[in-house]
C-alpha cells in the first residue's frame, strides 16, 4: 500500500462523453399522425474534462474543465392549414449546435483570514437552422444561422482585517456577441 504524504499533490480528473440520436427518441403525435418520420438518425457527440485540485497545500487550488459539443435536433415547419389546403404537410430540417466551453478558476489563501479567487468562462456558440420562434416557422426560408460568444471574467477579494472588520470586493466582466447571417 502506497502512503501518501502531505506535500504529494492531489489532482481529479474527470471524463464525459454524452452520445444522443433522434431516433432513440419517440416520433411526435403530430407526424405520427401523418405517416411521418422525420427524426434525425445522426449520431451526436458531446465531450466533456474537468480537472483540479491543490497546487499547493491549502494555499492555492486550480481547477478547469472544457467541453466540446455537436449536437444536432429534428425540427420542423409548423404549419397552419387554411381553407382550401389539402393535406398540409410540415417540411423537416435539421437544427445543430456546435459549442466549445472552456472554463479555468484559482483560488488562493495566501495568509489565513484573506482569500482570493479568479474565474474566467469562454464559450464559442455557433448555431446553424435557428430561428427566433419554432411554434410559428411557416417555411424554411426563415431560418438563419447564428454565432453567439461570450466571456465571463470574475475577481474575488475577501479578508478579515480585524476581530470587527471584514472587507470584501468582487469584479466582473461579461461580453457577449450574436451574429446572425
Amino acid at each position: 500500500m502506497r502512503r501518501i504524504h502531505n506535500h504529494q499533490r492531489i489532482q481529479a480528473q474527470f471524463l464525459l462523453v454524452t452520445l444522443g440520436n433522434g431516433r432513440w427518441t419517440a416520433n411526435n403525435p403530430f407526424d405520427r399522425a401523418l405517416g411521418l418520420d422525420n427524426r434525425d438518425a445522426h449520431v451526436t457527440e458531446s465531450y466533456e474534462e474537468t480537472l483540479g485540485g491543490p497546487a499547493w497545500k491549502d494555499r492555492i487550488w486550480l481547477f478547469a474543465a472544457g467541453r466540446q459539443a455537436s449536437i444536432s435536433d429534428s425540427r420542423e415547419t409548423r404549419l397552419i392549414p387554411r381553407p382550401g389546403d389539402v393535406d398540409p404537410a410540415p417540411t423537416a430540417y435539421v437544427h445543430s449546435t456546435n459549442e466549445r466551453r472552456l472554463e479555468g478558476k484559482l483560488t488562493t489563501s495566501p495568509v489565513r483570514g484573506y482569500t482570493f479567487v479568479a474565474s474566467y468562462i469562454d464559450v464559442r456558440l455557433d448555431e446553424r437552422n435557428t430561428t427566433l420562434n419554432t411554434d410559428f416557422l411557416l417555411d424554411t426560408a426563415g431560418l438563419v444561422s447564428r454565432e453567439a460568444p461570450y466571456s465571463l471574467l470574475a475577481v474575488n477579494a475577501s479578508g478579515v482585517l480585524t476581530s470587527r472588520l471584514f472587507l470584501e470586493g468582487q469584479y466582473s466582466r461579461r461580453r457577449f456577441s450574436s451574429r446572425a447571417s
